[in-house]
């Protein structure tokens, strides 16, 4: 892999992460998910780049594609934070449902058969009754 943001210095590969598109959580993460293929060395650079060292545990590791990977996976990451963020409400409303065995919602509805229909929700709108 042939990358502008990635150089050979050695027997280490240096690329660059920016913090402000990426946020440093994601790079953490991806860098220790790589601790088992390589040394991983993290340390800031100019403005809000950090820059990514490995080291191959194994000689016979190309570390510009390992390095390509390791750029992915911090994208992989930030979008998993951003996800993560985004529905945490309604994680936090499905645990406390169902942690808390009362209905929050309706109760009529927890007690009945899977194929049951006490409200009409399968039912089209035309056959309802008015309210």
């Amino acid at each position: 892999m042939d990358a502008s943001f990635v150089s050979a210095e050695g027997d280490y590969v240096v690329g660059t992460i920016d913090v402000g598109v990426y946020g440093l959580e994601p790079i953490l993460k991806t860098a220790h998910a790589y601790t088992g293929r390589c040394f991983v060395h993290l340390q800031h650079g100019e403005g809000d780049l950090v820059e990514v060292r490995l080291r191959a545990r194994h000689s016979d590791t190309d570390l510009q594609a390992v390095f390509g990977e390791f750029a992915n996976d911090v994208l992989d990451h930030c979008l998993r934070v951003k996800i993560a963020a985004e529905t945490e409400g309604v994680r936090n409303l499905i645990l406390a449902h169902a942690l808390s065995g009362t209905s929050l919602i309706a109760a009529e509805l927890e007690t009945v058969e899977p194929g049951e229909d006490p409200v009409g929700i399968g039912r089209p709108d035309s056959e309802k009754p008015a309210t």
